[in-house]
């Protein structure tokens, strides 16, 4: 973010005071890159430096006790090419000219620093965001919800930041509608369920192919670890997918002792029968698996 502060000759010692006021970390607005830009009495006959001054211009700042000076229009003009709002400091009861409709109004110095501030949290997140996005394209990886999906699932941890600094969804799902958090589960990418969740993805957020949570697909992919951190995370024990299934009766008829003793602990009901009416303790009991009847015996 850069401002420019516009002054006539007359007005230096104003332009130097506003100048240390923005540039203040502790007590103004916090600006590393603010300038100031004199128009001298001639300056629409003389050659001024414009290029290096303008180089770079966010934000542009003037002010005067009585009317508008007379180099505004040509100012108006420049912001309006730009695209940059004007701040227009001190002047209690100006109206906003109807053709600069991104003028700013600070009365005084504080309203001006509370200004800047926001501007600048604001244009920090607009820089972060367009790097990011700038990163994916440098690496040749489009800013898709499907290559999000592809690097999720391959295990792209940078990229997966960079998508996320670009403001995409840790919920975006894929072509099929399978969430993120989905896609890192079915793929045993762990580092990516922290990152995911991290980020603010759903816990609980379901397939559109399967219905499945992420703990469902982890539990058929028997990533005990995923299981763990999303149990952590408040995952629902016993959520079913479209055919009624729970990660536990997915789990038995897996034979993963390991995960159906950590999902009983979690509290997962070995009795919630699937859509054919059978429980993760009849699975158990019609495979005959030792270890896991100790189990349902011991837990339940």
């Amino acid at each position: 973010m850069k401002l420019v502060i516009f002054h006539d000759t007359d007005e230096q010692k104003t332009a130097a005071r506003l100048l240390t006021a923005v540039t203040d970390h502790e007590h103004g607005g916090g600006l590393d890159d603010a300038a100031l830009f004199e128009f001298g009495p001639d300056w629409e006959h003389k050659p001024a430096p414009f290029t290096a001054k303008f180089a770079g211009i966010t934000h542009l700042l003037l002010f005067k006790q009585q009317k508008k000076p007379e180099w505004f229009p040509f100012l108006a003009g420049f912001a309006r090419g730009k695209g940059c709002p004007i701040v227009y400091y001190g002047v209690p009861g100006m109206k906003k000219p109807a053709y600069v409709p991104d003028i700013v109004i600070c009365r005084d110095e504080a309203e001006l620093v509370r200004y800047l501030k926001r501007e600048l949290a604001t244009f920090g997140e607009k820089e972060t965001l367009e790097k990011a996005r700038n990163a994916l394209f440098e690496t040749g990886i489009p800013v898709t919800p499907d290559s999000f999906a592809n690097c999720v699932r391959e295990g792209n941890a940078e990229a997966v930041k960079l998508f996320l600094a670009a403001r995409i969804s840790a919920d975006e799902k894929d072509k099929n509608g399978v969430p993120m958090l989905c896609v890192a589960a079915r793929a045993g990418q762990a580092a990516l369920i922290s990152l995911l969740l991290d980020a603010g993805a759903a816990v609980n957020g379901t397939s559109a192919d399967r219905g499945n949570t992420a703990l469902i697909d982890a539990a058929l992919g028997k990533h005990t670890a995923i299981i763990e951190r999303l149990l952590a995370s408040g995952a629902d024990v016993n959520a079913k997918s479209k055919d009624g299934q729970s990660a536990l009766i997915i789990a038995v008829g897996l034979t993963d002792t390991a995960t159906v003793e950590l999902l009983l602990k979690a509290g997962a009901d070995p009795d919630a029968p699937d859509s054919l009416g059978a429980t993760a303790r009849k699975y158990a009991q019609l495979f005959r698996n030792p270890a896991m009847l100790a189990l349902f015996e011991q837990l339940t």
